[in-house]
């Protein structure tokens, strides 16, 4: 749940995409053949229906969702140093840190890279990919699919690209691309569902993400001490995605920046699959807690990623009173549910760093609020006046349905108060200036200014 760009994520695909071009010009069926079940394509709507494969449901799937990957490619040369998972035994080194993978059946895997932290892999097609070792003794691994936010089962002689899709729960063809041997449909990416016998793409390029709201900021040496919202829960959205509502902190600057970086504060409202420690990862409620997400950080282990406290069910209609506060160099966050009397709470020590903006902020992944989303008497206060004033500005994807009620100013001009705030979610992609990495599952909340 994190506002992050996502330049570096753009960099880290082109230049991936520009050493594949260099590396196989000219060299297109070096690896492997097309699968021998392929269906003969004639282009996206001309796919023939592939051959079933009598398969059981594997087991079930890591309980997790890995953070979003860190787009940094592991070192050129680091080629047998790692201990990789079974699944790639045979894999081929070519150059510049890109391997390629053909199956004892001869289906190619296809291109790939290794990233710093190697359980994550860049693949050419399918995109991100977090690999866990299934330890079948068959070759099988799960792969946590960014771009569905779903779990794969797969393996050397399941066999690829047959997939399991956990999220689905059905088996799944991935279509080879019939021009460019051992490639693989991408953009989209076009597979066969065996459950409802149809072709898909996945992800849906009209199911876009997206991520709008209203944010208030100062800088040093000014910040904000405390916050208090409720978040009133709305109607269910359908089983799918990931959907993050919530207000949070962020810093801008000051002299206690880093080493943590750029991290949000936030007592996050989410529907579906999460980075949250405790994450319910299905659709069966809405579920609340207390976090604090940080996918910049690099020498602050206790920082960078997911972390957060306990989660809280909670119900279409309920008010969550929502609060961070400020003691010492500690930040304590309360999520209070009104109508059953249950809170959760989450404390974290920023070594002093100063949080200086504020948002309220749908965060959506292939999903969008069915009702409109209210934040109501909302106020926060600053060591002394903002020089910005207590008015809100868009953030994200603007829409002129935000609106926030007049702020009313008290305590010498340092704390405001907003008695409703309104946020309308539009369809349309989240700006490269605010985007979560999924994320998928799915990581929340960063803006750089």
């Amino acid at each position: 749940m994190t506002i992050s760009g996502r330049s570096s994520y753009v960099t880290f695909r082109a230049l991936v995409l520009a050493v594949c071009g260099f590396l196989f010009a000219g060299c297109g069926g070096g690896g492997g053949s097309v699968p021998p079940n392929a269906p003969a394509a004639t282009g996206p709507n001309g796919f023939a229906i592939p051959a079933s494969l009598a398969r059981g449901v594997p087991p079930s799937p890591p309980s997790f969702v890995p953070p979003a990957p860190r787009a940094l490619r592991a070192p050129a040369g680091r080629g047998t140093a790692a201990v990789h998972a079974p699944f790639f035994a045979g894999e081929a080194a070519l150059s510049n840190g890109v391997y390629y993978l053909a199956l004892p059946n001869g289906n190619p895997f296809g291109y790939y890279s290794y990233l710093t932290d190697s359980n994550y892999i860049y693949h050419f097609d399918m995109g991100y990919e977090y690999v866990v070792d299934a330890n079948d003794g068959r070759g099988g691994v799960y792969f946590y699919d960014f771009a569905s936010s779903h779990w794969w089962y797969t393996g050397r002689t399941y066999p690829f690209p047959y997939v399991y899709d956990f999220g689905l729960s059905a088996l799944l063809y991935y279509y080879p691309d019939t021009q460019r041997a051992g490639r693989y449909t991408t953009n989209p990416r076009y597979f066969y569902n065996f459950k409802t016998g149809q072709i898909i793409r996945m992800p849906d390029p009209e199911a876009s993400n997206s991520g709008s709201g209203m944010y208030v900021f100062d800088r040093s040496p000014n910040q904000i001490t405390s916050v208090q919202t409720t978040l009133t829960v709305p109607t269910k959205p359908p089983a799918t995605g990931t959907l993050f509502l919530w207000p949070g902190l962020q810093p801008v600057d000051g002299p206690n920046f880093e080493p943590i970086d750029n991290g949000v504060l936030q007592p996050v409202l989410t529907w579906g699959p999460s980075c949250a420690p405790g994450a319910l990862n299905d659709y069966s409620t809405w579920w609340v807690s207390g976090e604090y997400v940080n996918t910049y950080g690099n020498d602050s282990p206790n920082y960078t990623g997911c972390h957060g406290g306990p989660i809280m069910a909670v119900n279409v209609g309920d008010s969550l009173v929502m609060s961070m506060t400020l003691s010492g160099t500690t930040w304590s966050q309360v999520i209070a549910d009104q109508q059953t009397g249950k809170s959760v709470s989450y404390a974290i020590d920023m070594q002093g760093q100063m949080q200086q903006a504020l948002y309220f902020f749908i965060e959506g992944y292939r999903q969008n609020p069915v009702s409109w989303v209210k934040f109501t008497n909302t106020s926060f206060t600053f060591v002394q006046p903002p020089a910005n004033g207590c008015a809100l500005a868009p953030a994200g994807t603007a829409d002129s349905r935000n609106t926030a009620s007049t702020p009313v100013v008290s305590n010498a001009g340092k704390t405001c108060s907003i008695a409703t705030i309104t946020l309308y979610s539009p369809k349309g992609p989240v700006p490269a200036s605010a985007s979560r990495a999924v994320q998928p599952p799915a990581v929340s909340g960063q803006v750089r200014f």
